[in-house]
């Protein structure tokens, strides 16, 4: 092991990110469970970094210091130095996140911690100038030696302090939700709108999907017209800004401005398959062509350039090509002109080929300022023709911009983030009633199903070069769960539901925590590292506890789990202190106590027509409703005793008791409307 730390061993790798860094003169490792016995035996520290194969920051760093031969030297002579990709690591990534944060009061990627031999850390941050990092080395080696009682006391409390209290779910019977928690959870998150620019103050500005999603379906249920418009209106502005790809589809990372102009140019699986969802949701409600072409857009960019020989979808697409940032995506005005030709005039004013979407050094980010109603008035031509127009020069743009050298793509495929593209993909299909995205959709699960398990049952996190490894982390399971019922809801196969109910079970066999009722985010057979960690704080994506509660919520209904609905409850309602002062960090949360403080409604749907009835009834949103069916006998409790071979029939269900059944999708409406009796939902069937 001794010479083997010698050397650079990353180019052994199945990591994209790792692999970025294999011919660094720094002697990186990888992380495994011998690392911390080495760095004890040779008592030296720990060199933490840790990033991610589409950060660009991660690239600079590596290009300015780790590529620098003194640099290399101090890190090689002091420290054992590892590398680890976020991605395919995120329990040891979330514990030195939190430590980074509470040491600096921020973090991002790359992440860099100093650690003593156990894993300790003592001081971190994110990107550093080489000069500064150089220094930082020393300083922190000098302090190893030196004053090691001072570090070993200091990385002792914020141990301690990394310890944050899980709220313990309470054994009381009320399980009430109060509607005013989620009200003023709304308002104060009305408060940070950004009325101009869509989305919330501040820059820079990140989509925040699951944040979107709650408030969506919060203004549906509460009548909220002030919140509704906001987020048509966000969803608007990032669909024409240019953090959208209008040439290839897809949305990038963030902005780093307010207005949604300028992108963080990587383009990651996880915010397009969440955006796709909450697109095609709000579609459904609200009918536009903007939408429906920025759902079909997206859906392709997933399956055209994410979509791997597996048939799963890979993690990501760089920011960066030949070493630029975003060179791949923006134009010089000569360039457009000249593939346009006649057409340039038209895509100047549709895309902003002028200061309003002007960059820098020349280049111009494709932008919409204004809708195509708009540019179809003021140019005097039909929106019909405007936008077959458009469908022209995008596909030139597309056609040319494909001779360029692409953005590096991380190929590997995670099951959490396969989770949410499935999902997304269906939404998209029910939305546009599209079966190609259903089949690509139903296909990726396939695949996980049969190819991506562990001996056991369980699943593994990710797979990469057709190998799958790393055993599944709770996201995975949560995610992959929320995905077959969602497939389940869209093609009444239930084989999904089957192994939801069994990956669900095994979630409680091999995460659970008995003293709070949560969920560990590692196995009981995983390796803790400071602590074992239970995710709960919704970000950018959904914690995997507030997802693993909404999928509990369904299938206590489906399989009459009465245990399942009462634990998701709990967890819910245990939450609701920190969802009452800071809504916006749980957002999923907030979700699942719409789905329990407002009326629900079950539509069971049975007989040899129940896919067509399903498909008509499915075009219009309705959040709170939850869909089952068969075209043959079920053993479903729901469906159980009502299936008709002469007839197919729909069951409105609500509060466990179901109506009379009825023959046609409008008797069907209007029994829903009757229970929620909300002029919002009644306005959009």
């Amino acid at each position: 092991m001794k010479n083997l730390l010698q050397i650079n061993n990353l180019e052994s790798s199945r990591s994209p990110y790792l692999q970025q860094h294999a011919s660094n003169p720094v002697h990186w490792q990888q992380w495994d469970d011998q690392i911390l016995a080495v760095a004890k035996a040779q008592d030296k520290p720990l060199l933490i970094s840790i990033g991610y194969a589409a950060c660009h920051w991660c690239h600079v760093m590596a290009h300015e210091t780790f590529e620098d031969e003194t640099s290399a030297r101090i890190m090689n002579e002091n420290f054992i130095c590892v590398k680890i990709d976020r991605e395919e690591r995120p329990e040891i990534d979330a514990i030195y996140m939190q430590a980074v944060q509470m040491m600096t009061g921020s973090g991002g990627w790359p992440l860099h911690v100093f650690a003593l031999p156990d894993g300790r850390p003592f001081f971190g941050g994110t990107y550093f100038p080489t000069d500064q990092w150089q220094n930082l080395c020393r300083s922190a080696t000098h302090e190893f030696h030196h004053n090691r009682d001072r570090l070993i006391a200091y990385a002792h409390d914020l141990e301690k302090g990394m310890q944050v209290r899980v709220p313990v779910i309470s054994s009381q019977e009320d399980t009430h939700f109060d509607q005013n928690t989620l009200k003023e959870a709304a308002i104060n998150l009305q408060d940070r709108f950004d009325n101009e620019n869509g989305g919330f103050l501040g820059a820079p500005k990140f989509p925040m999907p699951s944040l979107l999603n709650f408030l969506y379906d919060y203004s549906l249920l509460a009548d909220d017209h002030t919140t509704n418009q906001h987020i048509k209106h966000s969803l608007e502005k990032m669909a024409m800004g240019g953090i959208y790809d209008h040439v290839g589809g897809g949305f990038a990372r963030y902005s780093v401005d307010s207005r949604w102009k300028v992108p963080h140019f990587e383009k990651m699986l996880y915010d397009n398959a969440q955006l796709l969802s909450l697109l095609s949701k709000i579609y459904r409600s609200c009918p536009s062509p903007l939408f429906s072409e920025r759902i079909r857009e997206t859906a392709d960019f997933l399956s055209r350039d994410l979509r791997t020989a597996d048939g799963l979808f890979a993690s990501s697409l760089d920011a960066d090509s030949e070493g630029i940032e975003g060179k791949y995506y923006t134009w010089e005005k000569g360039e457009l002109k000249q593939i346009l030709g006649d057409q340039y005039h038209l895509a100047e004013k549709v895309f902003s080929i002028d200061s309003y979407g002007y960059w820098e050094n020349g280049q111009h980010i494709l932008q919409m300022k204004s809708d195509y109603e708009y540019l179809a008035r003021n140019l005097q031509i039909s929106e019909r023709t405007l936008h077959q127009s458009v469908m022209q020069i995008k596909k030139d743009l597309f056609q040319h911009r494909q001779k360029r050298i692409p953005p590096a793509l991380d190929g590997k495929a995670i099951v959490s983030w396969n989770g949410l593209a499935v999902q997304g993909l269906v939404d998209a299909a029910i939305a546009l009633q599209e079966p190609i995205y259903l089949d690509y959709a139903q296909k990726t699960a396939q695949f996980i199903l049969e190819n991506v398990r562990m001996q056991d049952g369980g699943l593994f996190h990710l797979r990469a070069k057709s190998q799958a490894y790393t055993p599944g982390f709770l996201e995975d399971y949560s995610h992959l769960i929320t995905a077959l019922i969602s497939l389940y809801q869209a093609d009444l196969d239930q084989n999904w539901l089957t192994h939801a109910k069994s990956l669900t079970e095994y979630v409680f066999a091999h995460f659970a925590d008995k003293e709070t009722g949560f969920f560990y985010f590692t196995t009981v057979n995983q390796s803790p590292l400071i602590k074992r960690d239970i995710d709960l704080t919704d970000g950018v994506i959904p914690s995997a506890n507030s997802v693993i509660g909404h999928a509990l919520h369904a299938l206590s209904t489906y399989f009459e789990i009465s245990a399942w609905e009462e634990h998701a409850q709990k967890m819910a309602l245990n939450m609701a202190d920190e969802l009452e002062h800071h809504p916006g960090s749980y957002s999923h949360w907030a979700s699942l106590v719409l789905k329990l403080a407002y009326p629900s409604v079950d539509i069971a749907i049975t007989g040899a027509n129940a896919r067509e009835y399903l498909q008509q009834l499915s075009k219009d949103y309705l959040p709170n409703t939850r869909v089952s069916g068969c075209i043959n006998p079920s053993s479903l409790p729901i469906l159980t005793g009502r299936y008709s071979s002469e007839q197919t029939q729909i069951y409105i269900c609500h509060d466990k008791v179901c109506g009379q059944p009825l023959k046609t999708i409008e008797d069907a409406k209007r029994e829903i409307l009757k229970i929620f009796q909300k002029k919002t939902i009644t306005d959009q069937i």
